[in-house]
C-alpha cells in the first residue's frame, strides 16, 4: 500500500497490521518477530500480539504460518490477493468512504456523515483533519459545509488520478470500465492509422486519466484553461489530433467534453502518459518551436561535467529534451503533474545517492529551471537520476558477471545450469562452472561480481570484498532462487558515478 492510502487509515493499529501483512507477503524469506520489530519500531511483544490479532481477522482460507516458533510466512490461496487481505483492515476507515462519495458527487454535512457512518462527530472531525492535511501537497482544501474537496479543477483531477491509479494494494477502488478499455483501443488504432506516428503510451495511466476526467465532466466540473496556455497549446500538432479525438470521446460517453478548453487540457495530460524515447517528436507532439532547447543543452552540459560523465549522444539527448519539454508544458498547467510518488523518490535517493545529489545541486542552481513555474526540484532530480541511470547503463556500463559454481552429479548439474540461465539479463554475463575448485584468482581474473554456490565456500570471503557471495542449499530452494534473482537485480542497478 502506498503512503497516501496508508495515511488515510488513521487507526495506528490497523496501519501496523497492514504493514505487517505487506512486509511478510513481500519478503523473499520468512520473517522473524525481531525483524518485524526493527522494521516497524515497536516491541517484539507488540508484534507477537499483532500477529495473533491478525490471525483472528483474516479470512478462514488465509493464514500466517509460524515456522519453528520464530518466523512468519503469509499463505494465500491462488484466488486471493494481497489487496483482498488488506481490505480486511481498511473496511473501518471512514476516509475511503468519504473520498469515494465526494468523487461520485455525494456531498453531506458533518451531522449527516456521522449518521451515515455510525460515527460520533468528534471522531469524524479527527478523520477529516487527517484528510485536510493530506490534501495540502495537492494544493487543495477541505470544505466542511458540505464536506467537499475544493481547489483548482486541474489539481482536483490530479488528486483523484493519484488516489485511484496508485491504489494497487488498497481496498475496493474505482477502476476503468470495459467501455473505457474498448474506447482506448480504438483510439490507439485511429492514432496510428491517421497520424502515422510511432508513439509509446503508458497504457493504464492513460485509462485512469480518461476515467477521472469522465467522472468530473459528468458532474459538471469542467476545465477553464488560461487563455495564454490554451493559445500556446493550439499551435502544437498534438492539439490538432486531440481536437478530432475529443469528438469521438464525446460521442462514446455522451459527455460535453469536446470544448477547446478540455482539448487543450488533455493535450497537456497526454505528455504525462508518454514513454520517453530516442525519437524526435516535434512533428507529432510539440512542433518546430522549442525555445528552451538551448537552455536545456547548456544545463545538461554543466550537469554532466559535474557528474564526470560524457555528454550523451544526440539520440540520447532527445530523451532529455523531450522530458524537459513535457515538464515545461505540464508545469504551466499545474506543477503537480511532474511530481513522483513518495515511494519512487525515497527509493531512487537511497539507491543512487551520488547521482541524485549532483542532479539536485545543478537543478537547484539552474537559472533555466528557476524560470519554470512552481517547479519541484527534488522530483526533477529524481527523474533525471533515473534517466541517466538507464541511458548510461544501457550504453556505457560493463556487464556484471555472475558465476554459478554448483556441486552434484551430471544430470543434476545439467538441470541446475538450465535453471541458472533462466536468470540471464541483458546486462549480465552468466557463467556456470561445475565440479571445479573456485579460487580467488579465478574470481579476480574472470571479474566476477556475484558468486553463487551450493556448497560451503572454500576461501576467506573477507579477502574478496567486492564480490557478493551467496550459498544456496545443496538442492536450491524456491527461496534460494528468489534471493539469486534479487542479487542479480541489485547488481544491475549498481552505477558508480
Amino acid at each position: 500500500m502506498d503512503r497516501l492510502h496508508l495515511d488515510l487509515v488513521i487507526e495506528k493499529k490497523n496501519r501496523r497490521h497492514i504493514e505487517i501483512v505487506s512486509y511478510i507477503y513481500n519478503s523473499k524469506y520468512p520473517l522473524t518477530a525481531d525483524e518485524l520489530s526493527d522494521y516497524l519500531r515497536v516491541s517484539v511483544k507488540t508484534i507477537q500480539r499483532d500477529i495473533l490479532e491478525i490471525q483472528n481477522l483474516l479470512p478462514t482460507n488465509v493464514y500466517i504460518v509460524t515456522i519453528s516458533n520464530t518466523s512468519y510466512e503469509l499463505k494465500l490461496p491462488h484466488d486471493v490477493t494481497l489487496k483482498d487481505v488488506i481490505e480486511v483492515f481498511t473496511e473501518s476507515s471512514l476516509l475511503f468512504t468519504i473520498i469515494d462519495s465526494i468523487y461520485h458527487g455525494i456531498q453531506l454535512d458533518i451531522h449527516d456523515w456521522a449518521l451515515e457512518l455510525f460515527s460520533s462527530q468528534s471522531s469524524l472531525y479527527r478523520h477529516l483533519n487527517t484528510l485536510k492535511k493530506l490534501l495540502v501537497p495537492f494544493n487543495l482544501k477541505l470544505s466542511l459545509t458540505p464536506v467537499d474537496i475544493v481547489g483548482k479543477e486541474e489539481d482536483i483531477r490530479y488528486f483523484y488520478f493519484n488516489y485511484f491509479y496508485n491504489a494497487k494494494n488498497s481496498p475496493k477502488m474505482e477502476v476503468p470500465s470495459k467501455q473505457i478499455y474498448r474506447f482506448h483501443e480504438k483510439s490507439l488504432q485511429r492514432f496510428e492509422k491517421y497520424e502515422h506516428a510511432n508513439i509509446d503510451i503508458q497504457y493504464h495511466r492513460f485509462l485512469y486519466w480518461i476515467m477521472v476526467i469522465n467522472q468530473r465532466v459528468s458532474l459538471g466540473h469542467t476545465i477553464q484553461m488560461p487563455d495564454d496556455i490554451k493559445a500556446y497549446q493550439q499551435t502544437k500538432p498534438v492539439y490538432h489530433y486531440f481536437d478530432k479525438y475529443m469528438h469521438f470521446w464525446a460521442e462514446e460517453f455522451d459527455l460535453p467534453i469536446n470544448t477547446s478548453d478540455e482539448t487543450a487540457y488533455f493535450s497537456i495530460i497526454f505528455y504525462d502518459t508518454l514513454i520517453y524515447k530516442k525519437e524526435d517528436l516535434r512533428e507529432v507532439v510539440y512542433g518546430d518551436e522549442y525555445t528552451q532547447q538551448k537552455d536545456v543543452l547548456h544545463f545538461l552540459q554543466e550537469s554532466f561535467t559535474a557528474l564526470n560523465l560524457p555528454m550523451p549522444t544526440n539520440d540520447d539527448l532527445l530523451i532529455y529534451e523531450n522530458y524537459f519539454y513535457y515538464v515545461y508544458s505540464m508545469s504551466r498547467l499545474t506543477p503537480l503533474l511532474h511530481t513522483n510518488t513518495y515511494e519512487v523518490n525515497r527509493y531512487i535517493k537511497k539507491e543512487h545517492p551520488s547521482i541524485f545529489a549532483t542532479w539536485l545541486k545543478t537543478a537547484s542552481d539552474s537559472p533555466f529551471l528557476k524560470k519554470i513555474k512552481g517547479i519541484y526540484t527534488e522530483d526533477i532530480a529524481v527523474n533525471l537520476t533515473m534517466l541517466t541511470r538507464s541511458i548510461f547503463y544501457d550504453n556505457n556500463m560493463e556487464k556484471k558477471h555472475i558465476l554459478f559454481s554448483f556441486d552434484g552429479r551430471n544430470a543434476f548439474l545439467n538441470y541446475l545450469s538450465t535453471l541458472a540461465k533462466n536468470y540471464s539479463a541483458n546486462n549480465m554475463k552468466i557463467s556456470f562452472i561445475p565440479n571445479r575448485h573456485i579460487t580467488k584468482e579465478i574470481l579476480r581474473e574472470s571479474k566476477v561480481d556475484i558468486l553463487v554456490l551450493n556448497y560451503e565456500s572454500p576461501f576467506d570471503l573477507e579477502k574478496c570484498p567486492h564480490i557478493c557471495v551467496y550459498q544456496t542449499n545443496h538442492i536450491p530452494s524456491k527461496q534460494d532462487w528468489g534471493v539469486v534473482k534479487e542479487l542479480i537485480f541489485q547488481a544491475s542497478l549498481k552505477f558508480n558515478a
